[in-house]
C-alpha cells in the first residue's frame, strides 16, 4: 500500500481546485504553503488503460433480499465525440419523474420502485447504466420493458420537441450545479486532471445544442445491442435463464 502510494499520489499527476470568494493570489499563496514541500514518488504516474476482455456478460448474486436490484450497463469514454450525443439521450431515457423509463416501466407498468439511468464517462472506456429496484417476482418484466425502451432510440426518431427539453432540461442542470463552489471546484479540476483542458459553460451549451434527433439514432444503432450489454442483479434468484435470454438478444 505504501508502495502504491509513493509511485501514484505524486504531486505531478495533481491538480489543486479552488472555487469561491478568495482571490488568485491568496490561493497561490496557501498553496505553496501547505503544497509546497510535497516530494514527488518515483518515476510516473500510470494506470493500465482499459482492454476489452471475454468475461460473464451477465452477474446474478444470490440475497435472500424483499426487492432485486439490476443494472444494465453500455457506456463511451470522455474522448468519444459521440458522448454529448450519449448524454442526451440518457435525459431522455432516465433522467428525472418525466423520463421514459420513469413513465413507462413506473408508472405505467408499475414494474419498478425506482428506475433511473446515468452516464460517467472516463479516460479509455465508460458506463450508461440503468439502475432499476423492482419486486421479484416482476424482475423478467421489468428488465423486458427497460430494453424495450432502450430499443426504441434504435426503432424511432426521437421527436424535436422531446429533445429539446431534454437539452434546456440538461443545461439549465448544469447552471444550477455551477452556483455552488464545491461542484464548480469538482468541474474545474475534473475537466483539468482527465482531459487536460476546461470546457466553459457556453462550449458545453453549443455542443449539447448540436445533437439532433438523427445523432441519438445513428448512436443508438451503434451502441444499443443486447449483445453488447452488461448486465449485474442482486436479489433472490435461483434461475438465472430468463434474465440471461433477455440480455442475450
Amino acid at each position: 500500500m505504501a508502495g502504491y502510494i509513493h509511485r501514484q499520489y505524486i504531486s505531478s499527476a495533481a491538480v489543486i481546485s479552488i472555487a469561491g470568494g478568495v482571490e488568485h493570489a491568496e490561493a497561490v499563496k496557501v498553496v505553496k504553503r501547505c503544497f509546497g514541500g510535497w516530494k514527488t514518488g518515483g518515476g510516473t504516474q500510470t494506470h493500465k488503460p482499459f482492454e476489452e476482455s471475454p468475461a460473464r456478460r451477465v452477474k446474478i448474486e444470490t440475497r435472500d433480499i424483499e426487492q432485486t436490484h439490476m443494472c444494465l450497463i453500455l457506456g463511451l469514454s470522455l474522448f468519444d465525440p459521440k458522448r454529448f450525443t450519449l448524454d442526451m439521450l440518457n435525459v431522455v431515457l432516465g433522467s428525472g419523474m418525466s423520463s421514459r423509463l420513469f413513465s413507462e416501466v413506473r408508472d405505467k407498468l408499475g414494474l419498478a420502485y425506482s428506475v433511473q439511468s446515468y452516464v460517467d464517462h472516463m479516460k479509455d472506456t465508460g458506463s450508461l447504466v440503468v439502475y432499476a429496484g423492482v419486486d421479484s417476482a416482476k424482475a423478467e418484466q421489468a428488465l423486458e420493458a427497460i430494453i424495450r425502451e432502450l430499443l426504441r432510440f434504435r426503432d424511432e426518431t426521437i421527436s424535436a420537441n422531446e429533445l429539446t427539453k431534454a437539452k434546456e432540461m440538461s443545461k439549465g442542470h448544469l447552471v444550477l450545479r455551477l452556483e455552488d463552489s464545491r461542484y464548480m471546484a469538482g468541474w474545474l479540476g475534473g475537466q483539468e486532471i482527465r482531459a487536460g483542458r476546461v470546457l466553459t459553460i457556453d462550449e458545453v451549451s453549443a455542443m449539447v445544442d448540436a445533437v439532433t434527433p438523427v445523432d441519438i439514432q445513428q448512436l443508438a444503432n451503434h451502441l444499443i445491442k443486447p449483445s453488447s450489454m452488461r448486465l449485474a442483479v442482486v436479489g433472490p434468484h435461483r434461475k438465472s435463464s430468463v434474465l440471461r435470454e433477455l440480455v442475450a438478444g
